[in-house]
């Protein structure tokens, strides 16, 4: 299976000599949500360039450039590999027997400490909401591609995925459109086992989106490691 980690083009020298490490001490990117797990690598198979775009700061050198690692987990040991917090805590809303007085920063923030001691199922973590988590640095032999995308020369792919909503509701709706785009931008055409479009009721499906041809694709390269972009 393969899942993607999406950063700062800035981080991607430090990534592909010594791997994709987790944060640790480091300021998280969405200042405005709770912390990460500072012992974890968050792994997507639907929102990459979201998260890639989103961990570019005004205050990093031009170009800015949002990168994409694409890992095959059949390199990683899956024990180390377990739910995303955000997932557990949409999920439990009403039923995990949790406090009723406690807002969602804090009952994110539970599940988040309880992911280093208890293992929850990943998978299941992808199949509801597109992410999941590893415990620990993600060595570079697990790494098989990299996309680079510069916004500035290609602000309609940044626009473009920074539309999502990473939440329950936007993976059971658009899920879809934005797994199609992180293949668009590996260049990858096979959409066969994407899930299918989704009957909102009222006669509204919601349809495939169709991402731009190649000669919107500027900006864009993709390369695997010891290739160089």
């Amino acid at each position: 299976m393969k899942l993607y980690h999406g950063t700062s083009g800035e981080r991607l020298k430090a990534i592909l000599e010594r791997g994709v490490e987790p944060r640790g001490e480091r300021m998280g990117n969405f200042g405005h949500t709770l912390e990460s797990c500072p012992d974890a690598v968050y792994l997507t198979d639907t929102y990459p360039l979201y998260f890639a775009v989103g961990s570019i700061r005004q205050t990093d050198p031009k170009p800015w450039i949002a990168a994409v690692v694409e890992i095959d987990t059949g390199r990683l040991d899956r024990n180390l590999l377990n739910a995303d917090e955000d997932v557990l805590e949409q999920l439990g809303r009403g039923r995990d027997g949790l406090p009723a007085t406690w807002e969602m920063a804090r009952r994110t923030e539970h599940y988040r400490d309880l992911l280093k001691t208890m293992r929850f199922d990943w998978q299941g973590s992808l199949l509801d909401m597109g992410t999941c988590c590893h415990l620990g640095t993600i060595p570079v032999g697990a790494i098989t591609r990299v996309a680079t995308v510069d916004v500035l020369l290609n602000p309609y792919v940044a626009h473009a995925a920074m539309q999502a909503q990473v939440s329950l509701p936007n993976f059971a709706y658009c899920s879809r459109e934005y797994r199609a785009l992180t293949r668009w931008i590996f260049g990858d055409d096979d959409e066969s086992d994407l899930p299918p479009t989704h009957d909102l009721g009222g006669g509204y499906i919601h349809q495939e989106y169709r991402w731009p041809p190649a000669p919107h694709r500027e900006g864009i390269r993709v390369w695997a490691p010891g290739e160089g972009p």
